[in-house]
C-alpha cells in the first residue's frame, strides 16, 4: 500500500500491534495529514521558485525511496510551511528547518538562496519519509509518535532518543547529495548559485581554512553589513560534526570487513536501510561483529538525545 503519511507501524508497549490495528495506524495517518495541511499562524506564502522546489525535491526524495525498494509517499505542498528568517526553536536556537511527526508537517526556513531552501526542504522531507513507528501506551497516556523516527529510536518511557546524531547526519548525508546533483544537472533554479560557488571555491582553493563543505558561497556586495569584514561567505551543510563522525564510522566499517564489502558505499547503504526501511538488523550485525558485542547498542547511547 503506498504510503500515506510517516508512520509506518503502530505498537504497542514496544511490540508490533495486531492486525486489527492497522487500520487505525491508516486513519490516525491520513487525519494528521489533513491537519498538517492548514495554513499556519505566521506562515509566508511560497514564491513560485519555492513551490517548483517543492515538487523537485518531493520527486527526488521518491526516487531515494525507491532506490531501497520503498513505494512513493508525495507530502503535499500545503504539509510544507515556509517561516521568516526568524525560525526558532522554543529555546530561542536558529533553525533551518523541522519535522514535526506528530502535525505531519515540515516546518522550511525562508532563505536567500534556492540552494540553500533545496537543502533545507531536502532534509525535512527525508525526515518526512524515512520510517516511523507510533507507540501506543497500554495506559491510555499520549501516543509517542518518535518511538521510532527514521534511524533514532525512543526507549520505552520516551525520556532518551537513541541514534539521534546518527539519524541526523544521514539525514543530511541524504540531503547533500539530492542538492549536489541539482549542482551537477545545470537546473536553471541553481544555475547561477552553483556557477557562483564554484568561483569562490576556485578563488580559495589554496586556503585551508575555506571549508569545501559547503551549500553555497557568494561575493559580498559593497552593499552589504558584512562587507567591510569579509569579502565572500559560505552557507556550510548542516552537522558538520555528527557526520564527520558517521563518514569516520563507515570508514572504519569499511576497512576492517574488505572481505564483506566491495565498496563503501554498501555500508552506506546498511545505515540507510535502517533509516528508511526501519531495518537495524544488518548494520547492527556488522557493527557488533566489527567492534564487539554490544556496541551497536554502546553507539547508539553516544549519539542519543535527552528529551526535556
Amino acid at each position: 500500500m503506498e504510503k500515506v503519511s510517516s508512520f509506518d507501524k503502530l505498537v504497542v508497549q514496544g511490540y508490533a500491534a495486531d492486525s486489527s490495528l492497522e487500520a487505525l495506524r491508516i486513519d490516525l495517518g491520513r487525519a494528521k495529514m489533513a491537519e498538517g495541511g492548514k495554513p499556519m499562524e505566521g506562515e509566508k506564502k511560497k514564491t513560485p521558485a519555492q513551490l517548483e522546489i517543492c515538487a523537485l525535491m518531493n520527486v527526488l526524495t521518491n526516487n531515494l525511496r525507491a532506490e531501497y525498494g520503498l513505494l512513493p509517499f508525495n507530502v503535499p505542498v500545503e504539509n510544507i510551511h515556509v517561516f521568516g528568517n526568524n525560525l526558532h526553536l522554543e529555546d530561542g536556537l536558529e533553525i533551518g528547518g523541522m519535522f514535526d511527526a506528530p502535525g505531519q508537517l515540515a516546518l522550511v526556513r525562508e532563505c536567500r538562496s534556492n540552494t540553500e531552501f533545496a537543502d533545507y526542504l531536502a532534509h525535512e522531507l527525508i525526515h518526512f519519509k524515512s520510517f516511523g513507528a507510533v507507540q501506543l501506551p497500554s495506559d491510555g497516556d499520549n501516543l509517542d509518535y518518535h518511538y521510532r523516527a527514521g534511524f533514532a529510536a525512543h526507549n520505552r518511557d520516551g525520556s532518551r532518543h537513541f541514534f539521534h546524531d546518527v539519524d541526523e547526519a544521514l539525514t543530511e548525508e541524504m540531503a547533500k547529495r539530492l542538492v549536489e546533483s541539482l549542482k551537477a544537472s545545470h537546473h536553471r533554479l541553481f544555475e547561477d548559485e552553483t556557477e557562483e560557488t564554484l568561483r569562490v571555491q576556485a578563488e580559495h582553493r589554496s586556503n585551508p581554512n575555506f571549508s569545501t563543505d559547503i551549500v553555497i558561497a557568494r561575493h559580498l556586495e559593497d552593499s552589504h553589513p558584512m562587507r567591510d569584514r569579509y569579502k565572500v561567505m559560505g552557507t556550510p551543510y548542516p552537522y558538520q560534526e555528527e557526520r564527520e563522525i558517521l563518514n569516520s564510522l563507515i570508514d572504519k566499517i569499511f576497512e576492517r570487513n574488505r572481505q564483506k564489502f566491495a565498496k563503501r558505499e554498501e555500508v552506506f547503504n546498511l545505515f540507510a536501510k535502517g533509516k528508511l526501511q526501519g531495518n537495524f538488523l544488518g548494520i547492527g550485525k556488522v557493527i557488533e561483529q566489527t567492534f564487539g558485542r554490544g556496541s551497536f547498542r554502546k553507539i547508539g547511547e553516544l549519539s542519543s538525545l535527552e528529551d526535556a
